[in-house]
């Protein structure tokens, strides 16, 4: 299994060009999955933990068409990527029309993938550093306790 932390940023050109940061590289692997993410940002998987994912997928019930759209949105938009001897890759022209990935990426690791967002986007959408307890006590936020309930599992599937 493999973990993702921190954030790294690098350029977009406009043919989808960019550099995996060096420090995923390695775990990723000579090949892996981008897909898309919640949030307006992509997905980057390695090829094991895409394995893991598009099992969770295939579990969900497949008479309700809303899981049939969802599983529908994550594997029609995947797509394998294999990034040169310099960790370069294109990223898929849908991809970047969905996530609006123009000229500066933000690259998160958040435990078994890794988000890729425009990093305006990424920012507009991060909690404020020092408004981590107010952000908590939105109506709409989890509760300690349901964060706590979810640590084990950290995985979007938790929220279908």
């Amino acid at each position: 299994m493999h973990f993702f932390m921190s954030e790294y940023t690098h350029s977009i050109d406009a043919k989808g060009r960019t550099v995996i940061p060096s420090e995923f590289r390695e775990a990723l692997g000579d090949s892996f999955v981008i897909t898309r993410g919640l949030d307006g940002c992509a997905y980057i998987y390695p090829m094991d933990e895409w394995v893991v994912f598009q099992q969770k997928l295939m579990k969900l019930p497949m008479n309700k068409q809303s899981s049939r759209a969802l599983v529908r949105e994550f594997m029609a938009k995947s797509k394998k990527l294999t990034p040169d001897k310099s960790g370069r890759i294109v990223i898929p022209q849908n991809l970047r029309d969905i996530c609006g990935f123009s000229e500066e990426l933000l690259f998160a690791g958040v435990g078994s993938k890794i988000e890729v967002w425009e990093k305006s986007r990424y920012e507009a959408n991060s909690i404020p550093e020092t408004d981590v307890s107010s952000f908590l006590a939105q109506e709409n936020a989890l509760s300690m306790e349901e964060i706590a309930e979810n640590m084990d599992i950290g995985d979007l599937l938790n929220d279908i």
